[in-house]
């Protein structure tokens, strides 16, 4: 878009700069912005005006009670709970600074980006200036394809099913004559029939058409349609459809690298808590296992530092160390409940308006973490520890909404999501449907025995216990042969603690006792 300006009033060799700005005419209305205006600024009426500073709601925070911080950007954890990110890039440009021409002329040139096709509006906005002058002017411009395509795909395919792919034509401004439309398909969607076909079309001339479509398996499915016109007119538009082999699935993908570069700390609360859940099945070991337990407690216990994840690691299995104590003969802990809810306070100082929890300050955005400290908040629940209902409930809807927007397990392995669904459904809000797909269509994607654990668990909450010890089994399987060592897994993750809490997640579910014996034996 080439935009010509033309300054009068200058004097002869007079130094005279221009902006200019143009801009979606749909995002200034969403703030309501007016054009620049500085003769209003310099040479308005005004009015005296009274201002009150107050900077003490950003030393203290009147909400929580704890220190205020420095913060910047803001609009991330909203856009979370929003729909669908735009498609296209927002049309707001802006040209610098511009020296004019000695005539007071100059042209300012914009690539336009991808705009809505059907026709936008974009507000073209210029301010002139010298150092004793200044100017200003606004107009409207509608910006659309000389050839406008518009596409409308079914809401969704299941396999096998067949639909109809309709197209709208409109030769707004293009020259007439002939128009030929191909479309070329990827993935597990097939165009039946023709691909191309050549329409006529008049000038101002609108007109429908429509493909056969054929859904041939799960997948995401690609469509690009190229137009090709009169006067080497050439337009391209791009599909795109995500459908599953099932229901149709409306989670986006996220970023697959989110989380990376975890330190694996977590594993002693979870082999701790292993060893007080099959107490009936494993009478001859128990005192054994308990007398380890209780060692390795101390020294968690006495653990330095204090991120989150380590408090949690290190307060989860003091949520049964008097269980613990009491099966091995030892004496009981009087000061564990104080340290519980020390613990528990910690955390939810983390937590932040959007339930989410940080390592070391309010709000994070690991999943992992948020599904990690919400189990132990329920667990402390469950044991008679208070945590306000409030504070709860917003992890609970951050996890329900992790879920909702996970990856597939194809992508990650499945970990956030396989433990924010055993979260959610040890409190009743588990979305059964999303289990048993899990479990028929993606449970060899889940890539570590604990995710599958955690799976089997949640179908077992929800009363499914016939897919619950399937995937018990298939969580045995992947513990032999053993797996090989690794470092920095994403879930804080090893060998050891996988085993140990299949253990757990398969006693605390009532698995079968072949399935815990084996368990203990892959230990």
């Amino acid at each position: 878009m080439k935009i010509p300006v033309k300054l009068g009033g200058l004097n002869p060799g007079e130094d005279a700069k221009i902006v200019v700005a143009a801009v979606d005419v749909g995002i200034l209305n969403l703030t309501n912005y007016k054009p620049p205006a500085p003769d209003d600024y310099y040479l308005g009426q005004r009015r005296m005006t009274s201002e009150i500073r107050d900077l003490y709601g950003q030393l203290i925070d009147g909400m929580q009670g704890t220190r205020g911080q420095i913060r910047t950007g803001g609009d991330s954890a909203g856009a979370e709970l929003q729909g669908s990110p735009p498609t296209q890039k927002p049309l707001a440009l802006y040209s610098g600074i511009v020296t004019v021409a000695a005539d007071g002329t100059a042209e300012i040139s914009f690539d336009i980006p991808e705009f809505a096709r059907l026709g936008g509006t974009a507000r073209v906005m210029a301010v002139a200036w010298t150092s004793t002058r200044l100017g200003r002017a606004t107009t409207d411009v509608t910006i659309r394809d000389p050839v406008v395509l518009t596409a409308t795909l079914p809401r969704f395919l299941l396999n096998g099913d067949h639909g109809t792919m309709s197209f709208d034509l409109d030769n707004v401004e293009g020259a007439p004559g002939d128009y030929t439309i191909k479309v070329a398909t990827s993935g597990p969607v097939k165009v039946t029939g023709n691909p191309a076909t050549t329409v006529k079309l008049a000038a101002k001339q609108r007109t429908s058409m429509s493909l056969a479509l054929d859904a041939g398996g799960a997948g995401t499915a690609n469509l690009d349609v190229d137009i090709k016109g009169p006067e080497g007119l050439a337009l391209a538009l791009a599909l795109c459809a995500r459908r599953q082999g099932g229901d149709a699935d409306p989670r986006p993908p996220l970023d697959p690298d989110a989380g990376q570069g975890r330190e694996p700390h977590a594993d002693i609360g979870h082999v701790l808590r292993s060893g007080l859940g099959y107490r009936q099945p494993l009478a001859v070991r128990q005192s054994v296992h308990r007398a380890r337990c209780a060692t390795i407690l101390k020294a968690l216990d006495r653990y330095p530092h204090g991120c989150s994840e380590q408090i949690t690691s290190r307060a989860m299995p003091l949520l049964y160390v008097n269980d613990l104590a009491a099966g091995a003969h030892l004496a009981m802990d009087t000061a564990v409940d104080q340290r519980i809810k020390d613990a528990i306070d910690r955390l939810l100082a983390r937590q932040g308006s959007n339930g989410s929890f940080g390592l070391w300050s309010a709000g994070g955005d690991d999943a992992w973490l948020d599904a990690y400290v919400t189990d132990f908040l329920t667990r402390a629940r469950e044991k008679g520890f208070a945590v306000p209902d409030v504070l709860f409930k917003n992890a609970l809807d951050r996890i329900r909404n992790s879920v909702v927007n996970a990856n597939e397990p194809e992508k990650d392995g499945g970990r956030d999501l396989a433990y924010g669904l055993y979260v959610l459904a040890r409190n009743g809000a588990a979305p059964i449907g999303d289990l048993r797909y899990l479990a028929d269509t993606k449970l060899s994607n889940l890539s570590t025995p604990i995710a599958k654990s955690q799976l089997a668990a949640a179908l077992a909450l929800v009363g499914d216990k016939a897919r619950a010890e399937r995937v018990y089994s298939a969580a045995l399987e992947a513990l032999a042969p053993k797996p090989a060592i690794e470092f920095g897994r994403v879930d804080y993750g090893s060998a050891l603690r996988d085993a140990a809490a299949l253990v757990s997640l398969a006693s605390e579910g009532n698995a079968p006792r072949a399935t815990l014996t084996q368990a203990v034996a892959a230990r």
